[in-house]
């Protein structure tokens, strides 16, 4: 289907096609997302409208779908994604101590334990509570193992 990126704005929302439903993002100048969602056909102009406001340089951009149930699905996927990649990394690193948990950034270590799966299932429940990335370094320092978790919602 089609993919279309306009400037934010009432003449740029104009351009945009009414015709399908779609998923759409709203982006801020530097290409971050500050917003997806999910609009059905013939009502992509209004609904977009409605998020117009102040963020000079910011644009649009949809995905038309053949269905709304489509675009729903590439609706989560895309916040999942997104979720994913814009947690912390928690990182398990030899230390002269043992091993050490240490978020990205952080300029010393959380805790460190004796035993490396100590600090991988301690890293590892950081990493689900702020839907960051867990990185398992070796000994020598290399990326042994990244795993990309996301904080699962309560119902």
């Amino acid at each position: 289907m089609g993919r279309k990126t306009v400037k934010f704005s009432r003449e740029g929302i104009s351009q945009l096609p009414n015709d399908k439903p779609a998923v759409y993002k709203i982006l801020t100048p530097s290409g971050n997302t500050c917003y997806t969602g999910v609009v059905k056909r013939g009502r992509v102009r209004e609904r977009i409208m409605g998020h117009l406001g102040e963020i000079p340089g910011a644009k649009v951009r949809i995905e038309q779908m053949s269905s709304v149930k489509e675009a729903r699905e590439k609706e989560i996927r895309t916040v999942m994604r997104e979720v994913a990649t814009s947690g912390v990394s928690v990182h398990v690193i030899s230390h002269k101590d043992g091993w050490a948990v240490r978020r990205s950034g952080a300029s010393r270590a959380s805790k460190v334990y004796d035993k490396r799966t100590q600090a991988i299932t301690r890293a590892r429940s950081v990493a689900k509570k702020a839907s960051g990335t867990l990185v398992i370094h070796g000994e020598d320092g290399r990326i042994e193992k990244k795993e990309t978790t996301v904080k699962k919602s309560k119902k």
